[in-house]
């Protein structure tokens, strides 16, 4: 999947290395703090799998028990489980395997960096010590989602486009918002037959991994995809607007117009840029979506690197989101950190100000702002 030429000139540039030791440090302290066994720890999605007796008993996700990730977290947390056996062991095999895409997709920016002519020292500063690399990596599954996109980008960067459109079909086993890719990467191509093709890699995958499933146990294998459907507002700024829990289905529906609205704007964006392009359309979406987890940032580190920008609203923004997960155990019950007007929900639509701003410095084209952007002539 990677060019072999470029690896190997790679391999002998004394930046790659220093990437590789800080990549491999920041993980080794997030693996720290959110570890069961460090006092006091950092919650994290990971550690808490072990609590499920179903998960604990080395049982099959979506076939014995409803697992509300993706198949390939699940994979993942199945063998980490069923190998693992203890909680220590299981807990050390996910970070193990998290570790494997994290550092797959700190090679991937770099070369990418390489490729389009950037600057590489921009990894530490927008990728690898962002807060959210040490607060959100050994935290859930995102790193994977970030791992896969990137390889999309880098494989259709060389050509290959068969297997960008496979990255994304894998991607989508992990996250499902690498779809909203799906049609801005077919529009780089020039027939029809490409872009059908392409769309048709990109589809088979997740469809082909998750029909056995479905056979096999379609209530278990169901429920995980209607536990999201049925999950209220988090994160997002919704909730300022629709502060009442029984309004959140009118929040969802307009959240759900908006993100059409984002994925039609970027899709006819006259932009031949694919990363700009991309950062915008992922970008835009967590910018509307009504569930904005914190650890979704993850996914968008390496296109600050892969930009021309100088960003200087990152690290407010940043830290903004790493502020959710460090205030939410502050927060009785009632109302609950994803209640309005709580510590982390103020938090959360700080963020959202300073990714609206960021966007707008990302998506300006000769000199119009987002707002021009959005309401000019489609």
């Amino acid at each position: 999947m990677i060019d072999r030429r470029a690896l190997r000139a790679a391999i002998g540039d004394r930046t790659l290395l220093e990437i590789m030791v800080i990549t491999t440090a920041v993980f080794v302290l997030s693996a720290i703090v959110h570890s069961s066994s460090s006092q006091p720890n950092i919650y994290s999605d990971i550690t808490s799998f072990w609590g499920r007796r179903e998960v604990a008993e080395g049982l099959i996700p979506y076939v014995d028990f409803v697992f509300e990730y993706p198949q390939l977290c699940g994979l993942i947390t199945y063998l980490s489980a069923s190998i693992g056996r203890t909680p220590e062991a299981y807990y050390a095999l996910m970070s193990f395997f998290l570790y494997l895409f994290t550092v797959g997709s700190a090679v991937l920016t770099y070369l990418l960096a390489k490729t389009i002519g950037f600057d590489t020292s921009r990894i530490h500063r927008y990728f690898l010590l962002a807060p959210s690399m040490i607060i959100y990596l050994v935290y859930n599954f995102d790193i994977i989602n970030t791992f896969f996109v990137l390889l999309a980008l880098y494989t259709f960067q060389r050509g290959k486009t068969g297997l960008s459109a496979a990255s994304i079909g894998l991607g989508v086993l992990s996250k499902l918002t690498p779809v909203l890719l799906i049609p801005i990467f077919a529009q780089k191509l020039k027939t029809w037959r490409q872009q059908l093709v392409f769309v048709a890699i990109a589809v088979a995958i997740p469809v082909l991994a998750n029909a056995p499933l479905a056979a096999a146990s379609f209530e278990n294998w169901w429920g995980g995809y209607k536990w999201h459907i049925d999950w209220g507002l988090e994160d997002s700024w919704l909730v300022f607007l629709f502060p009442d829990s029984g309004s959140w289905g009118t929040a969802k529906l307009l959240s759900e117009i908006l993100i059409l609205l984002v994925v039609a704007r970027v899709i006819v964006w006259k932009n031949d840029d694919l990363i700009r392009k991309s950062f915008a359309m992922l970008g835009g979406f967590l910018l509307v979506t009504y569930v904005y987890t914190p650890q979704m940032n993850l996914m968008l580190l390496p296109f600050f690197v892969l930009s021309s920008e100088s960003l200087l609203l990152f690290y407010p923004w940043e830290l903004a989101n790493a502020f959710i997960i460090l205030s939410w155990f502050t927060v009785p019950t009632p109302p609950g950190p994803t209640a309005a007007y709580t510590t982390p929900q103020w938090s959360a639509l700080v963020r959202a100000l300073l990714l609206l701003l960021i966007l707008a410095q990302v998506t300006k084209v000769r000199g119009r702002t987002l707002l021009n952007w959005v309401t000019s002539k489609w």
